[in-house]
Formats: structure tokens, C-alpha cells, sequence
């Protein structure tokens, strides 16, 4: 199980390292790239993406949601 959630995190992260490549790349400075916050903000966003895009198609998120209770 948390070899799974760790692929997926590598997975979310790539499209971050892409960037900060090319932004380094562009700049030629490799100050220029993002920072460590940056990268783990940027991963938490995707990561949180993914995980929703996914519950909403499996359904997880409305039956989540169903067990809230109303007032």
C-alpha cells in the first residue's frame, strides 16, 4: 500500500520537475528553478487532484459525502 501511494507521488511529481527543467533551462541559472516549498506545494496540489479525480470516478466521493450529516 505504501509502495503504491509513494508511485503515485513520483508520478504527481514529474509534471513539477518537467517545469522546473525547463525554467532552469530558459534562465540558464539554477536559481531560477523552483524551491523545495514550491516543489512539495506544487506535489500536494496535483497529488490532491489526482486523488479527487480519481474518488469521483470510482464513486468514493458521494457516498464520503452522504455519511456528513445534515442539519
Amino acid at each position: 500500500m505504501i509502495r503504491s501511494l509513494v508511485f503515485i507521488s513520483m508520478l504527481c511529481m514529474a509534471p513539477v520537475r518537467h517545469l522546473d527543467r525547463a525554467l532552469e533551462a530558459r534562465g540558464q541559472d539554477p536559481e531560477a528553478g523552483l524551491t523545495t516549498l514550491e516543489y512539495v506545494i506544487l506535489g500536494a496540489l496535483v497529488l490532491a487532484v489526482v486523488v479527487t479525480v480519481a474518488a469521483v470516478i470510482t464513486g468514493n466521493l458521494e457516498s464520503w459525502a452522504n455519511q456528513i450529516p445534515s442539519p
